[in-house]
């Protein structure tokens, strides 16, 4: 009885736990694009002042 509910618990725990990195990972990877994405734009902005 108590050992079914321990892998209950234990599954609920990870399937939580898993949830949670993966919205993690996910949040932590379009911010990292968006960084991605203004900062080459930003030093190009810069670059062609500096051309021009």
């Amino acid at each position: 009885m108590i050992d079914a509910w321990l892998l209950k618990r234990s599954i609920f725990l990870k399937d939580q736990i898993l949830s949670v990195a993966r919205y993690l990972w996910i949040t932590g990877k379009n911010a990292w694009l968006c960084r991605a994405a203004t900062l080459p734009a930003a030093r190009g902005g810069k670059k062609e002042r500096g051309w021009s």
